[in-house]
């Protein structure tokens, strides 16, 4: 994703952060969820990829949880 795609704007990437579909249910292991990436651009839209999960280790690694 270096270059925004066609039709953008020139909107950049900001960035692309591991997210759940979901939050999880009360009890439930969040390891457990469906998770994509949350990506925010320059314009300050949003989009959601639910294509593509993210390892284990960005889950873990991501910044709600430090």
């Amino acid at each position: 994703m270096t270059e925004p795609p066609s039709g953008t704007g020139g909107r950049t990437l900001v960035s692309r952060e591991p997210w759940w579909k979901l939050p999880p249910a009360q009890g439930q292991n969040p390891m457990a969820c469906e998770w994509g990436y949350l990506i925010v651009y320059s314009d300050g839209s949003v989009a959601f990829d639910d294509l593509t999960r993210p390892t284990d280790e960005e889950i873990a690694n991501r910044k709600g949880c430090r």
